[in-house]
């Protein structure tokens, strides 16, 4: 699933990618759903993201060791056990909107990197944008850093900071 961004280049069509495999997903799910078991939504999105976070990062941009093409799919990251960072962001979202039917959740872009906006109650140290009027919480699952929800590093803030962003909202 890719998408035209202009006349000479495309990218993964995230928002049609996480509505087809978190169904597909519903196997891993139901597991963190066990693990997670009376935590709050907060806790159950700091527990993926670690997991998330804990997949070694790639480019891949390699044919030798990923597809080549610079995105897996959730099923690539997850069997294959390495991703980039929008390939980490949509696998979240594709986990979340299992667990979560009913939170508007958005991808973020800034230069050079992808991650998540989710609808949830924002924290006194959170960082969140503004999109039409809904706060949403941002959430990177890149790593290898351990950033909890609200989290973002220093080049992707001053990215937001400075207004050089974009995102897509995911929808139900």
């Amino acid at each position: 699933f890719y998408s035209r961004i202009n006349e000479t280049n495309v990218m993964p069509d995230h928002k049609r990618i996480v509505q087809r495999y978190a169904p597909a997903l519903a196997p891993v799910q139901a597991a963190i759903k066990v693990a997670t078991q009376g935590l709050p939504p907060r806790e159950v999105v700091n527990f993926v993201m670690g997991f998330l976070q804990s997949i070694p990062y790639d480019l891949l941009n390699s044919r030798y060791t990923s597809n080549g093409a610079g995105f897996q799919t959730p099923y690539g990251l997850l069997t294959g056990n390495k991703g980039d960072c929008d390939t980490k962001a949509v696998t979240l979202l594709a986990l979340l909107r299992g667990i979560y039917p009913n939170i508007r959740m958005t991808m973020v872009y800034v230069p050079e990197h992808a991650f998540v906006g989710l609808a949830l109650p924002r924290g006194p140290d959170d960082y969140a944008l503004n999109l039409k009027g809904q706060a949403f919480v941002l959430a990177d699952p890149t790593g290898p850093q351990l950033l909890k929800l609200g989290q973002v590093d220093a080049s992707a803030l001053a990215e937001l900071e400075g207004g050089k962003y974009s995102y897509q909202e995911i929808l139900y």
